[in-house]
């Protein structure tokens, strides 16, 4: 994962999984040595979602210094699609956090439609530090 938090999937009935490499891998940049590619492969079954995301997530703190927890705070729940896991949990770690953040924050969430539903696509904004929602 290159230094990245590990990558979460969640399924269509709630469960989730986290997808952590089979070999750590030096964070990118870092080349400290000789270090070979790898790749892992997970399947992706039909209305799962994978969820990317950097340390600005997994590392905002509430106002007693307590780490947000996306795998705690995911595990259980269900989301139509990826719109809605992101805007799910963009609200869900400021609230976490008060609405402060420390650090900046990645969010990439990708979705395999469900068996005849049909495929959404979706054009995301990118938006700077001075507009942290994210939408």
């Amino acid at each position: 994962n290159r230094g990245h938090p590990e990558p979460i999937l969640l399924h269509a009935d709630g469960a989730l999984e986290v997808l952590a490499p089979s070999v750590p891998a030096m964070p990118l940049g870092m080349n400290l040595g000789v270090w070979p590619d790898r790749s892992d492969e997970w399947a992706m079954p039909a209305g799962a979602t994978l969820l990317a995301f950097t340390d600005g997530l997994s590392e905002a703190r509430d106002s007693n210094g307590v780490f947000y927890d996306p795998e705690a705070r995911l595990r259980g729940r269900i989301f139509p699609g990826p719109e809605e896991l992101l805007s799910a949990l963009t609200d869900d770690v400021r609230l976490h956090t008060g609405g402060r953040t420390t650090d900046d924050m990645a969010l990439i969430a990708v979705g395999r439609p469900a068996e005849g539903q049909p495929v959404r696509r979706t054009t995301v904004k990118i938006v700077g530090r001075g507009d942290d929602t994210g939408r």
